[in-house]
């Protein structure tokens, strides 16, 4: 799979440079007998002839580093590591060019995925999504469009002289290549359906057409990033006789909002309840104030701000809900490739059941922000017929009483893993044949590994029930003078830290505290004792007001409940 959306030169360099101070005891290979590429670092001058004595096909020898690279066996390469001449043998990796991600499609995929654990799974490949729009421009960031028609005057002439459509269809499947952005489902079949002008203008009839020419071609997937203040029952039955064969279609929830929020003023045809109207959010997580609002509202996705492809090859910033719903249309057609058995409801009811609350009112949000990463991992756990000649686990994971959501599951050693819906499921697809440690995890729980055997084209279950780690909490901070200079003084800041469910003192807890004054700020970092405190002194801190707050704890054992407790103190 390319990589290239989530690999940043510098970082790849940091890799590079902390590879190099590793052991050769980290070194680990796989049991394959093609040769790798690898680079052989020598504690002095390089030696060609050490490498090829253990079977290396010498390919440079490096005169800034005292590397060599070579062709080698895994088996020999792990061999030459053991040599005292040797500091480490590590693979080559793939370094490619920079290419930028929109923030609102980084959003979307959650705040620790970068698409590569949803990206495993589902690119989108082979559904099939029709924007209806003023037409797509040829893009060299933009898939071939697979087909369209032009519902204004009946032809196949669907170039985009507006930049809209265009847009829309970047934010949807710019490719992931070495250029410009990348979107949401780079590997979808592409469809353009005029039914705007090039001045962004369109009708009811257009707009049907189009409807119509979509359910008539097999799509599954409908974006209209348009709409208008007025409805009609024309535009309603076309959309609800698609949605009852079987199409998703998203629509931009209106530009007609107001800074309180406040109204009901949903375009058409997001209104319709057969359409999902989708709102438009910005990087803060809050509701744009031009996103209209309303009980119709179902969805919110980025739409402020938003970096995609316009006609001429070049690239725009633009912002609107008609950049919001291509996000959730992306993600849908994510979760169908990833579940081809899912019906169009089932799409729209996962959706739905794994957005993010951002915390807004549900006529702003809906059910809140749409997630890929939340919503591939759901209709994996839907259940996934194995990979031909492959196997594959699923099961849930739970803490005995209620399921564990975003918990991980790893097959220990093969690099595949899952993530547990709401409901605690996961699917982990494309495991041979054989017998496995798998992990599961969660940020709240104790670990746990069990034995599975896994059968080619067949589906092993393996359920976890997780100990929940104690809670523990600051239960309380105390501040003292300790010494007076005048003016000043020195001030210790102690805080007690306790088992939640019983009062007992925690032991060998890390904890992090804050002390703000008008002055200046401190931080400090420190370890409980037996008796469950730490301190900190603040030397000769002038007269006022302080403020001390535990921003964080952390123990091996233990789980902070994230209270925030925090204390004021003025010195006189």
């Amino acid at each position: 799979m390319k990589i290239l959306t989530r690999i940043i030169i510098t970082l790849l360099l940091m890799v590079f440079i902390t590879a190099t101070v590793a052991s050769a005891s980290d070194v680990s290979w796989s049991q394959a007998e093609e040769k790798v590429t690898v680079f052989v670092g020598f504690n002095g001058a390089p030696d060609a002839g050490l490498v090829r004595r253990f079977g290396g096909e010498v390919r440079r020898e490096f005169t800034l580093v005292p590397v060599i690279s070579a062709r080698m066996n895994p088996k020999a390469a792990e061999a030459l590591a053991k040599n005292p001449h040797i500091r480490y043998v590590e693979l080559d990796t793939p370094v490619y060019a920079l290419q930028e991600v929109p923030w609102g499609v980084d959003r979307v995929f959650g705040p620790e995925d970068y698409f590569f654990p949803t990206w495993n799974y589902s690119r989108g490949a082979g559904v099939k999504v029709a924007v209806l729009d003023t037409g797509i421009a040829n893009h060299p960031d933009l898939p071939v469009v697979s087909g369209g028609y032009n519902a204004l005057d009946g032809t196949d002439r669907y170039t985009d002289g507006n930049g809209h459509g265009t847009h829309v269809a970047g934010t949807i499947a710019a490719l992931d290549n070495s250029i410009g952005v990348v979107g949401v489902a780079p590997e979808i079949r592409l469809y353009a359906v005029k039914v705007l002008d090039d001045s962004g203008k369109g009708s009811v009839e257009s707009v049907v057409a189009g409807i119509e020419w979509a359910v008539n071609n097999g799509m599954q997937v409908i974006n209209m990033s348009l709409g208008a203040s007025s409805g009609s029952q024309t535009l309603k039955d076309a959309c609800d006789i698609a949605y009852a064969k079987g199409l998703l279609l998203v629509a931009a929830a209106g530009n007609n909002g107001n800074p309180p929020g406040k109204g009901d003023n949903v375009n058409y045809p997001a209104k319709y309840e057969s359409v999902i109207a989708v709102a438009a959010s910005d990087e803060a997580g809050k509701r744009a104030t031009f996103s209209s609002t309303g009980p119709d509202v179902e969805l919110i996705a980025p739409g402020v701000k938003v970096k995609s492809t316009v006609p001429g090859g070049t690239y725009a910033t633009y912002s609107g809900t008609s950049m919001a719903s291509p996000h959730a249309a992306g993600v849908a057609a994510l979760v169908w490739a990833a579940n081809s058995s899912l019906s169009n409801l089932e799409v729209r009811e996962i959706l739905q059941g794994t957005a993010e609350d951002l915390g807004l009112r549900a006529e702003h949000q809906g059910y809140g922000l749409v997630r890929a990463d939340r919503a591939v991992a759901a209709a994996l756990a839907l259940g996934v017929p194995p990979e031909p000649g492959y196997g594959a686990i699923q099961g849930t994971v739970t803490d005995g009483t209620s399921p564990l959501a975003g918990a991980s599951v790893v097959v220990k050693d093969t690099g595949l893993f899952g993530v547990t819906d709401e409901d605690g499921r996961y699917f982990i697809g494309h495991v041979p044949s054989g017998s496995f440690e798998v992990v599961a995890s969660h940020p709240d729980c104790v670990p746990a590994t069990r034995q599975v055997s896994v059968s080619k084209d067949a589906t092993a279950t393996l359920d976890f029930v997780l100990i929940r780690r104690p809670l523990m909490q600051a239960g309380d901070i105390r501040f003292a003078v300790a010494k007076r200079y005048g003016s000043f003084a020195d001030i210790t800041v102690t805080v007690v830290v306790l088992d939640s469910a019983n009062g007992a003192p925690v032991s060998g807890a890390k904890v992090s505290v804050t002390v703000a004054h008008e002055s200046r700020n401190w931080a400090f970092l420190g370890n409980t004792k037996s008796d469950g405190t730490v301190t900190f002194t603040l030397k000769k801190a002038p007269t006022g007001a302080y403020t001390a707050t535990v921003t964080d704890i952390a123990h091996e054992t233990y789980v902070w409940d994230e209270v925030v407790k925090s204390q004021e103190f003025v010195l006189n």
